[in-house]
């Protein structure tokens, strides 16, 4: 998929040939192809898994009372029990991580205007805790990563909530490959507003090295400025002009690169 996605996409500007219509048409034609040979396996495979990961443990328990109660059944060792446990939980988890990440690539592909969102007032804090909670975390040192909340504070926005999860969710993937590959590192998100707008700032850090030269900083730059030509971050862009938003990526004291979410007050 990564090697056909590069096939079909490789320009020297992909900014710039996203604006143009035959892009686009192109970019919802694979979207629509992606979502609609994949996501309905995916789903199927999900609720399968996720009914036995619920009913499981009864039939565990009935197992044991029918072993306890010397009723002829077949054995199984205990240790397999935990095995078979375990498989579900992952497997579940994995199709859940599958879905999701389908959800960010086609929508990312899809043109976004006013016939495709729907619009209502939601929180930011809810989207934002259920952006973490849905992001399909590759391993541990992912899930262990360290995700500041501390100094968010809820507000009410006029949007499209799916929009803005996966918005969300791609910044999130960002910072949360960048900090990886750095090795060390951590994810903030807190509020603010001024006189008309509500702000949501994702802050992390995910350079290698601390050193203030001037080749490292013009580095950082060069790094942010690119993060701007990113497929993902137009389309997250455009979704937030959409919804009467605004959305920044800036690099702060040279050490920080920073995401800001603009909202309209209500």
């Amino acid at each position: 998929m990564k090697k056909f996605l590069r096939k079909l996409f490789c320009t020297k500007s992909l900014a710039n040939h996203y604006q143009i219509s035959p892009s686009n048409e192109r970019l919802e034609y694979l979207a629509e192809e992606i979502s609609h040979s994949l996501s309905p396996s995916l789903v199927s495979i999900a609720a399968g898994i996720n009914s036995i990961v619920e009913f499981l443990p009864i039939l565990i328990e009935g197992y044991k009372a029918a072993k306890a109660a010397n009723l002829s059944i077949g054995d199984i060792h205990p240790q397999h029990l935990v095995i078979i446990d375990n498989i579900l939980s992952n497997t579940s988890k994995e199709a859940n991580n599958a879905l999701t990440s389908l959800r960010i690539l086609s929508t990312n592909l899809k043109p976004v205007n006013n016939n495709n969102i729907v619009q209502d007032s939601y929180s930011i804090y809810e989207c934002i805790h259920n952006a973490i909670k849905i992001y399909p975390y590759k391993n541990k040192a992912q899930r262990d990563m360290s995700i500041k909340l501390d100094n968010l504070r809820d507000f009410t926005f006029y949007g499209d909530k799916s929009l803005i999860e996966t918005i969300l969710l791609n910044i999130l993937r960002e910072a949360i490959l960048r900090i990886e590959k750095s090795g060390i590192g951590f994810i903030e998100f807190f509020s603010g507003k001024n006189q008309n707008l509500n702000i949501i700032t994702i802050k992390y850090c995910p350079f290698e090295s601390m050193n203030q030269s001037e080749i490292v900083i013009a580095k950082r730059q060069a790094e942010v400025s690119a993060l701007t030509q990113n497929f993902w971050y137009i389309f997250c862009l455009q979704a937030m002009q959409q919804m009467s938003g605004y959305l920044e990526c800036n690099l702060i004291n040279n050490e920080f690169i920073e995401y800001k979410l603009s909202f309209n007050k209500q």
